[in-house]
Formats: structure tokens, C-alpha cells, sequence
């Protein structure tokens, strides 16, 4: 864990560590801490015009970099930190990351949830799938064999 005075630096060799920064240990305690670094307008900011949330765009710079190298691991890292980010319940850490600059990257990163990634598709979460009669449904008669279209049914 860094010393409260800085953030881990916004590299791609630094990821994990800013993941850990924001995701272990005692976030309660940590959390006006982080907060307010991420909201500080003295915290490093060479690559950015407005001292606002410089960290956070740092942030989003280094999202978009691992996005365009389409490495799995980092983009699920990725999505840690941005969850992490939410998770605290900050409203103008949350108004600053939905901003016109920075709303892309937030979004982008939360579509690597490494939980949806990675699981298998079940057929039961379409929309439709409840509605449809399947091989356990011992009521359920395929089309043509004794049944009738509903409309038909309605006009008898």
C-alpha cells in the first residue's frame, strides 16, 4: 500500500498496484483518503489541461491503453478499479467519473466484468427463454402435434 501522500503512478506497469491501492485492506478507513486524492486538484496532472480529478483521468488514459492492447487480465484489473471506485459512494467522485471526459472510460472499463466474461451462457437468461416450452416441460407439445395456434384456439 502507498503512504497517504500519493497515488501509485497511472502506468501499465503500476496497474496492479493501483488495483490493490483501491481494492485491499481496510477501504473504510481508506476511503476519505482516496477520495479526496482523487478529487485533489494538486495531484499529478502533466497529461491534463483541467487540475479537476487529474488522477482520474490519468485513470482513463490508462484504461483506454490496455483497451486498445486486449490484454484480459489487465482489462478484468480494469474493471476492479472502476467497480472499486463506484463502490465507494462518493456522489462527486461518481459526477466527475460520469463527466463528459471521462464517462467513456468508466463505462468501457465496467464491460469487462470477468464474472460474465467468463461464464458460460444459460439459455434460461434470455427474455423469452421462460416462455418457451422445453424438453423438461411434460405439458409442452411441439407445434403441429395436437396443438393449435393460439389464435385459432381464441376463434373455436
Amino acid at each position: 500500500m502507498m503512504d497517504t501522500e500519493e497515488l501509485p503512478p497511472c502506468t501499465l506497469e503500476n496497474l496492479s498496484v493501483i488495483v490493490d491501492e483501491f481494492t485491499t485492506g481496510d477501504l473504510i478507513h481508506k476511503r476519505r483518503h482516496l477520495v479526496h486524492k482523487l478529487l485533489d486538484n494538486k495531484v499529478r496532472a502533466p497529461f491534463t489541461n483541467s487540475a479537476q480529478g487529474a488522477y482520474l483521468k490519468e485513470l482513463a488514459n490508462l484504461f483506454h491503453q490496455v483497451d486498445e492492447l486486449q490484454d484480459a487480465n489487465k482489462l478484468f484489473d480494469t474493471f476492479n478499479l472502476y467497480k472499486s471506485l463506484i463502490q465507494m459512494g462518493e456522489s462527486s467522485l461518481m459526477e466527475l467519473m460520469l463527466s463528459e471526459d471521462l464517462y467513456e472510460a468508466t463505462f468501457g472499463a465496467l464491460e469487462y466484468d470477468p464474472d460474465l466474461l467468463d461464464s458460460p451462457k444459460d439459455p434460461s437468461s434470455e427474455p423469452m427463454a421462460k416462455f418457451s416450452p422445453t424438453e423438461e416441460d411434460p405439458d409442452a407439445q411441439p407445434e403441429g402435434e395436437g396443438s393449435m395456434p393460439a389464435d385459432e384456439e381464441a376463434k373455436e
